[in-house]
Formats: structure tokens, C-alpha cells, sequence
């Protein structure tokens, strides 16, 4: 990116330097002009948070109260993705894993993008009959099966 930057500024200068002195007003800032809008900005589909909590917004799918990363055995434990650039009904998966072993999983769809390409989705996990094993655990969510992150959490008696 900075190499683009240099190269742009480089060849704006070079535009202003070799303009003709008998071009007409404005010709060189023409040139400028259309030298950086040229740039291309990346738009790379990805997850830009992972928030773990005890409760979910219903209408923002926001984590409330707080993020969390300690739970109890019983608890239900909600995830709230924020995705950027992330097309509507692209597959989202969100895996618990207890060391390498998968213990639960949630497949998913991304939700429509706002104008800036943000968009939020949430879901839980609930506790088995017997409720969540005391130790740690990692949480980890794919988008189109490629790891977009993880988030580590703890659950005790």
C-alpha cells in the first residue's frame, strides 16, 4: 500500500512538473485528479469482531451487558460476528472447541451488508443436559471455511 502511495505521489509530481506552460488552467490538477481516483480500495471479505456474552440484542444482534469469558456450567453463551464486506448468505461457521476437538457447531448466513459493507449476525450455543465440562475452551468462526479468528473462553463449576 505504501508503495502505491509513493508511486502515486510520484507520478502526480512528475504530471505538475512536466506540464506546458501554455496548457490551459487547470490541466495539471485534471490530471492529479484522475491519477487518485484511480486507486483501487480493498474490499477483502472478512470477520472484523468476535464478541462472546450472556445476552444478545434482538434487533442490533449485539452482545448486552457486556462481553464475557468466563462462564458458569449451565450458562447459554452468545456470539455476535461483525463481518465487513461480506456478501448476504455467504457461509459462516462457528466452531467450540475444547483443545482440538470440535465439541459444537453452528453453520450460518451472513446478513445484508449496511452502505459502508458492515453487517452483524448472532447466534448461541446452549448447554447440554448435563451443562458445559469446567475447562477452556476456543471459539472459532469460519467464513467460506477459512478461519477469520478466535476467541478464548473459560467455563467453571
Amino acid at each position: 500500500m505504501r508503495r502505491q502511495t509513493l508511486l502515486t505521489l510520484a507520478t502526480i509530481t512528475a504530471l505538475t512538473a512536466c506540464a506546458r506552460r501554455d496548457a490551459p488552467e487547470g490541466a495539471a490538477d485534471s490530471a492529479i485528479a484522475a491519477a487518485t481516483a484511480a486507486q483501487p480500495v480493498a474490499r477483502t471479505p472478512h470477520v472484523r469482531a468476535i464478541e462472546l456474552g450472556r445476552a444478545v440484542d434482538s434487533v442490533t444482534n449485539r452482545i448486552t451487558g457486556g462481553v464475557a469469558a468466563s462462564y458458569q456450567t449451565g450458562d447459554t453463551i452468545h456470539v455476535s460476528l461483525r463481518t465487513e464486506f461480506v456478501p448476504e448468505g455467504t457461509s459462516l461457521t462457528v466452531r467450540v472447541l475444547r483443545g482440538k476437538t470440535t465439541v459444537d457447531s453452528i453453520d450460518l448466513k451472513s446478513g445484508a451488508p449496511n452502505a459502508e459493507g458492515l453487517a452483524v449476525v448472532a447466534t448461541r450455543f446452549m448447554a447440554r443436559n448435563k451443562g458445559w465440562a469446567p475447562g477452556s475452551y476456543r471459539l472459532e468462526v469460519l467464513l467460506d471455511g477459512a478461519s477469520q479468528g478466535l476467541a478464548d473462553f473459560e467455563i467453571r463449576k
